[in-house]
């Protein structure tokens, strides 16, 4: 699960930039 929370967060992180 932690994989995921990962990806999620890199994904969010590029949605704000």
């Amino acid at each position: 699960f932690s994989g995921f929370l990962c990806c999620i967060f890199s994904v969010f992180t590029v949605f704000v930039s």
